[in-house]
């Protein structure tokens, strides 16, 4: 089938929602981000509040109470542990920084791929529509020398000649419009979309 014009490229961003890896990178990215804010809470003093409220009895043979409550507050300060503490969290924030590293760096072998695949994509179009042409010219010249054999102005040998070379045209060409489908698959994959319905596999029963 003919693969059609160019699919939108969207914005580079667009990568990071339409590619696996660059999906799986940016969720390391993510969840290094939380052990590293789970290791900064481990430093912080942690203040818990309690209340109580009720009834007391003023005798046991008397049915006079009278209401109370209470309130409570504590603060827990780390401060033998710190060293382990800050230690983790070092290494958190070390670890983010790989993930973020990592994450930039899958995108930009990402748009790297995106534009080689459209260079190769361009090029293959037009090497196409050059094969196409000699194809074309080689039929033609096919056409006269079998109008000249038949007139009996030339040889079978130069119609045949004609013959071979229309044939292996058409091969070349053959062979071109074969590496820009490919070209356009590997476009696709670079961008991580989804395959056009031209290109889908058939579900009618027609032969793969």
């Amino acid at each position: 089938p003919d693969p059609g014009p160019l699919p939108g490229l969207g914005r580079p961003a667009d990568l990071v929602r339409t590619r696996p890896d660059l999906r799986a990178a940016e969720r390391r990215w993510r969840a290094a981000g939380d052990d590293r804010r789970a290791a900064a809470r481990t430093l912080l003093p942690t203040v818990q509040v309690a209340g109580s409220a009720g009834w007391q009895a003023a005798r046991f043979d008397s049915f006079e109470t009278q209401r109370t409550w209470g309130v409570n507050a504590s603060l827990d300060v780390p401060l033998f542990l710190g060293g382990g503490s800050r230690a983790a969290l070092s290494a958190a924030r070390a670890a983010e920084d790989a993930a973020a590293l990592g994450l930039e760096s899958a995108v930009l072998q990402a748009m790297a791929e995106v534009e080689s695949a459209i260079t190769q994509d361009r090029q293959q179009a037009a090497l196409l529509a050059v094969e196409e042409r000699r194809a074309e010219a080689a039929r033609l010249a096919y056409e006269e020398a079998r109008r000249r054999y038949a007139a009996g102005v030339a040889d079978y040998l130069g119609a045949l000649t004609a013959l071979t070379t229309w044939e292996n045209a058409e091969l070349d060409a053959l062979t071109a419009r074969r590496d820009r489908f490919v070209a356009r698959l590997q476009l696709l994959d670079a961008l991580g979309g989804t395959w056009p319905a031209a290109l889908a596999a058939p579900t009618d029963g027609e032969p793969r």
